[in-house]
């Protein structure tokens, strides 16, 4: 049965529109490319345990999975900087990716761990709601997710493959009857470091008390993807004043002649095509 592209029908038939199977969670995975973080934004990282619950976008036949590529490192003070990457998301060219790949080609250790340390990082954000923080409404939610080769390692990839577990999988998006997702935190402050864990609540739930509520959190979720293109267009405002910046210039002596320029989407440089596929 064919879903339904209008959003103008009754509570009962459009709940009844929302579906996720396994099978979807593995065309996310399959398809997953390239793609500003405000306050309210949940990352699994601030809690021991978070339980939340996937809110599913308007249309029932679209992804809730939006893809982003940002750029981390400390400024001059210690604090962190981040800003999306326009090469990665096809805006223009990248000093910090041009940096990166050279230094990963080095054959000096230091060099090749700073390559890496420059690459852009993926994050996979969806609208979820937090389980205990209700009265906070819809936020996006930031899952680490593979920047090259799958290793099933990600927060993302752990989270698909809970989904689509043959015993102990099932569906993270009907509002009536889906799977609160629990994340926890293990290790922190180990010397082995921090890990996640990820599974699916044995026990089918509602998103909210009434088919009233979650229709409210449906229509009134943030716009990740028109957020995906403002965060686009400040990445290349950044580079830009990188390049005209002398203290961030320096710090990214990425080109020789004239300064990295954004180009036009499908107008990559010969030095863009040379590292398709970094980070």
């Amino acid at each position: 049965m064919a879903k339904p592209n209008k959003t103008d029908i009754a509570p009962a038939d459009l709940l009844a529109a929302y579906s996720y199977t396994p099978d979807h969670a593995k065309a996310a995975e399959a398809a997953m490319t390239g793609g500003g973080e405000g306050v309210g934004w949940v990352r699994p990282s601030k809690y021991t345990e978070l339980t939340v619950r996937i809110v599913p976008p308007v249309d029932p036949s679209a992804s809730p999975w939006h893809s982003r590529w940002r750029h981390f490192y400390k400024d001059d003070d210690g604090g962190w900087v981040s800003y999306t990457c326009p090469q990665k998301t096809s805006h223009g060219r990248c000093p910090d990716c041009v940096q990166a790949g050279r230094l990963r080609n080095s054959d000096v250790k230091a060099e090749k761990d700073l390559g890496f340390e420059l690459s852009a990082n993926h994050e996979i954000v969806v609208n979820v709601i937090v389980r205990g923080e209700e009265d906070q409404g819809v936020r996006p939610l930031v899952l680490s997710a593979p920047a090259g080769k799958a290793q099933g390692k990600t927060q993302y990839e752990k989270l698909t493959a809970a989904i689509g577990h043959k015993r102990f999988g099932g569906d993270p998006m009907n509002p009536r009857a889906g799977r609160d997702i629990v994340i926890t935190k293990v290790g922190a402050g180990t010397v082995s470091g921090t890990s996640y864990t990820i599974q699916l609540d044995p026990q089918d739930s509602a998103l909210a008390p009434t088919d009233e509520q979650a229709l409210e959190w449906i229509h009134g979720q943030p716009d990740l993807a028109a957020q995906a293109l403002e965060d686009a267009k400040a990445g290349v405002e950044y580079v830009s004043q990188m390049i005209q910046d002398s203290p961030l210039a320096q710090r990214a002596q990425v080109v020789s002649g004239p300064p990295a320029r954004a180009l036009p989407v499908g107008q990559p440089t010969a030095e863009d095509d040379m590292h398709e596929g970094w980070g």
